[in-house]
């Protein structure tokens, strides 16, 4: 199951479409160098689903990858362990605060550094 979230406030079909071509064609790619042999049923077992999510505010200057995590971190805070289409976090945002969103920022970079760097730098 691919699960399509798109934050940005343009997302039309197209989009959609050219991220779906894209990932076929590199798993088609994966695949065929893999030396395993796949059926044409497991190829096409891929279920696509585009899941509602908030969307990017134009003013905030934040990436859309950081709307597309705080969503997934909104889930994963309600105890789900599955995505649901129609997912309904508390409270129903059309777009997250920005408040939210560099506490989210600023999570994330402190995650990071101290997952893979905090050690490498130490080491010097």
């Amino acid at each position: 199951m691919i699960y399509y979230m798109d934050p940005t406030r343009m997302t039309n079909a197209i989009n959609y479409k050219k991220v779906k071509a894209l990932v076929e064609t590199a798993m088609r790619t994966f695949r065929t160098h893999n030396k395993k042999s796949y059926t044409m049923t497991t190829f096409q077992s891929f279920r696509w689903i585009n899941v509602q999510c908030p969307k990017q505010a134009l003013d905030h200057g934040i990436y859309c990858a950081y709307y597309v995590g705080c969503f997934i971190e909104d889930i994963l805070c309600t105890g789900e362990t599955t995505i649901n289409v129609n997912f309904s976090y508390s409270p129903r945002l059309k777009t997250y605060p920005r408040d939210k969103m560099l506490r989210f920022q600023t999570n994330w970079a402190g995650y990071m550094y101290n997952r893979f760097l905090k050690n490498k730098l130490l080491m010097k």
